[in-house]
This record gives C-alpha cells, structure tokens and sequence, in this order.
C-alpha cells in the first residue's frame, strides 16, 4: 500500500510507540528514534488489534464508526452551506464595492470554490474508509485487506474529532488579500477598513461619490500568528506570497497553507538561502559547513568553509551565486560560491569584530550587512552597504542620530526591487527605507501602523514580510510607497 500522506511511498514499517503502519518518509518526518519494525515482522500484532477492534471490542467500534460517519456527514452538509454562505457574501461585498473590488472578487470566489473543493474531498475520502470498515470487519480477505482494514480503523474510529472538517473561512486570495470574517455578517454594517484591496497602488482609494478616503496601513496587511514561536523570528525567506522558510531560536520552520511547522532538519540554524531551484542552504555558526535540503528533504553538505566561522549568508539570483560572510579570529572575509559548492572569489571588508551580523545582497556588485558594536559608542548596530565596482562602502546608524540614550537596533535588512535598503528598528518600532547609498529617505512603517518590535525583514514579489513580535505581518509594498 502506498502511504496516504507520501503518495509515492509505500508503506512498509510499524511504529511499535504509536502502533501506526508508516513509509520510510513518515519515519524521518513524524517518527524519529521510534521503535519501528517491518511490516512482514508484525503481522501478528496487527492481526491481534484487528480482532479486538471486530470481535469484543465490536460494539464499541461500530459505535464510533456510526459516530465518525455521522459527523462526516454533517461535516459535508455544512461545507455545502458554508459555500453558499461564501458566494452570497462575497456577492453582497461585491455591490457594495463595486468600483473597488471587482477584480477581488473573481479571485475570492475562485480561492473559496477550491479551498471548499478539496474540505469536500477530504471529507469523502474519510466517508470512504468508513465505508470500507464497515465492510471488511467481519471478515478480511486478505493480508492486504487485513493491513488496509488496520490503518482504516485506526483512522476513523479512535475518538477523532471531524466537526471541524472544513474550509478556513477566512479567505486568502491568490494575490495575498483577505477577506475578513465576511461569512455570516451583515456586509451593509462593516466599515471600509474591513476589506483590504489590492488593486489600486496608492494610498488613496476613490469611492461611489467620487470622494476620496485615506487608507489606513493597518487594513493593508495580512497577518499570521506567531503565538507558537519563540520569537524574535531572525529570519524569512519567502517562498512565494504565502509561503516562506522562518528560523526562531535557531530551528528551522516552513509556513504554507496548514499553518507554521518545525522543519524535520534537525541541525541548528543560524540563517538561510534559497537558492533558484527551491533547494534551501542552512548555515550553522558552530559548524564550518553549509548544508543544502533539496525539495524531497535530502540533506548534503554545500560547502566547507573551514578555517573560517560562517557568521551569515545570502543568495544572488543575478548571477546565481551564494555569498557567505565569514570570520577567524579578527579577520572577516567575504567568499563568494557557485549554486553548487565551488568557490569563486573571496575578498575583505571594513573590520567588524562581531559574529552576529547578518546581510541582504541586491546583486553581485552590491550587498548590505548589518555589524552588533561596542555599547560605549551609544549605538547597537550599524548598517554597512557596500559597492564592489566602483569600490565604495556607506553606513547608518539610525535616523535618530548617535545621542548614547537613543540606541539603534536594526534586526532586519533586505532590498526592494528599486534598489532601495529597508532596515528595521525595534528599538523604536520602525521600518525605514534608504537609497543605496544608505542615506534615509522616508519611515515606511513605525508604531502608528501596529508594529511593537519589528526584527526579521524580508522583500518578493511586491510584498514586505516582517516578523512582528507576536505575528508575521505581510504588506502590499506598492501601497505603503
């Protein structure tokens, strides 16, 4: 049998601890240092449960396959209502915003229909093992059957909980707008902050009168929780404009359509790269090598940068190369890498005596790096952006100057596509733009809009990423310019 959640997997194991029959890939991913067997080798305890589920635990299991069923079933109808609840009040959204959302709305329905498509096929499947159990208790007719029926009722009959078997309500369209809490209500009573739209590129929206009405920064953001990281979040890579790779207290973490999860990499990280095709480089302070996972989880070493302490590294698209900042004793050395390991060139930069910076490269003439320094100059960190031809380097400290009792805290740095440096400020809850020169050019984002302490920064495909304290907060970059 092929396992059900790596398709191309056949399951072959028993995970004694968890009593699941299990594919290689389920034991690296959610079975690590368990007991496992061959499937061959536990035939008999398989078959054991299987009788106690269908004999004196019969009654017992036809009730809780009645009630999976039952709630299965419940669960089907509501997603059927909560389908027209979500045409009907995007429909009712769409007359009321008629000259502004009406793009949005073919991508909101077109999101809602394919997020309520695929809780319908999860719930007919699950209908399908039910049905299946319910067949096959009385007599299996096979080894396979039996190892079917095992998984099958393990699946739907120990006390799990499908009521809340369903679409997420709160709708993501494709472009990365939401609609908030629009089921159910009442659209005629929401205010015009309640719908963020992302098809005007100023801050001015023009409504029904031909009025204009400032739009507020805080409905232009998309937030995600954070609640379950230790926070700050040190870095973000973005994937796309839903996805994104996270490190927080030096693990390693994937953000996608179920939510935030620990990646199965098990190593600590101190940063990341993505390189063009999607393979992810890990860097670790304590170790002088850089490890590569490509897309179906394989870890292998990129690169050794023995004598040297990786300290942080970044990917240039333009010519498809990694940079890598590195440290040995008092000297620092950048060295630059091909995409598979083999270095190109290295060369020194002004003396830093720190080993927590960390960089953002624009291209492979130009890259910014922020240094920790000495607290008795008054100042926390500097910003360094550097051009290798013509060789120039230029600094900043922080708009609020070198006053020793306004101390700049800069966690985040990345480019626009213009680029522009944006660098954040936690100590006074800032995101700043700078030209690439580093000279300050406006304060894009600061506690008026929401932000507490702003560390991790990161820049694609027209939306800003920030790691926020509590939350991750994702802008439409075009509208705070």
């Amino acid at each position: 049998m092929n396992c059900s959640q790596h398709q191309d997997e056949q399951m072959r194991l028993f995970c004694k601890e968890c009593e699941d029959i299990i594919c290689v890939q389920c034991l690296l991913e959610n079975h690590p240092q368990h007991k496992v067997k061959g499937l061959s080798e536990s035939h008999d305890i398989i078959r054991n449960k299987v009788n106690y589920w269908c004999s004196d635990n019969k009654s017992a299991t036809k009730h809780d396959l009645a009630e999976t069923k039952k709630q299965l079933e419940e669960a089907n109808e509501k997603s059927v209502q909560d389908e027209a609840k979500v045409e009907e009040g995007i429909h009712t959204c769409e007359m009321q915003w008629k000259n502004k959302i009406e793009v949005e709305v073919k991508n909101l329905l077109e999101t809602s229909k394919a997020v309520l498509e695929e809780s319908r096929n999860q719930i007919q499947s699950l209908l399908d093992e039910v049905k299946f159990c319910e067949n096959e208790m009385e007599n299996p007719a096979s080894e396979e059957s039996l190892i079917r029926l095992y998984c099958s009722l393990k699946k739907c009959s120990i006390n799990k909980e499908y009521d809340k078997v369903g679409p997420l309500l709160q709708l993501n369209a494709p472009s990365g707008d939401i609609l908030l809490g629009c089921i159910g209500e009442d659209c005629v009573t929401r205010k015009t902050n309640d719908i963020s739209t992302q098809t005007y590129n100023s801050h001015e929206l023009v409504s029904d009168d031909n009025t204009t009405a400032e739009v507020d920064k805080k409905d232009l953001v998309t937030l995600i929780p954070l609640a379950d990281l230790v926070v700050p979040v040190t870095k973000i890579i973005p994937v796309n404009t839903s996805d994104a790779w996270l490190i927080s207290d030096r693990k390693l973490f994937r953000l996608d359509f179920s939510g935030i999860q620990m990646a199965a990499y098990s190593d600590e990280a101190d940063d990341i790269a993505v390189l063009n095709n999607g393979d992810l480089l890990v860097l670790n302070r304590s170790t002088s090598f850089i490890n590569q996972i490509d897309a179906r989880g394989n870890v292998t070493p990129f690169t050794s940068t023995d004598p040297y302490m990786p300290l942080c590294m970044d990917y240039a698209k333009s010519d498809n190369s990694v940079f890598i900042w590195m440290s040995n004793k008092d000297s620092r050395q950048m060295t630059v890498f091909e995409s598979n390991g083999i270095k190109k060139k290295s060369f020194t930069l002004a003396n830093s005596k720190s080993e927590s910076s960390f960089m953002s490269v624009h291209s492979s003439n130009n890259f910014s790096i922020t240094y920790d320094v000495e607290q008795t100059t008054g100042i926390r960190n500097y910003v360094y952006s550097y051009s290798l031809e013509p060789k120039n380097s230029y600094s900043f400290s922080g708009k609020s100057g070198q006053s020793p009792y306004l101390q700049y805290v800069c966690k985040g740095l990345c480019y626009d596509n213009d680029g522009n440096i944006l660098a954040s400020d936690m100590q006074f809850n800032t995101i700043y733009q700078l030209d690439g020169k580093l000279q300050f050019r406006k304060i894009l984002l600061d506690k008026n809009d929401g932000l507490i302490s702003p560390a991790a920064i990161a820049y694609r495909e027209g939306h800003l990423w920030i790691a926020d304290s509590k939350s991750l907060r994702i802008y439409d970059y075009q509208a705070l310019k």
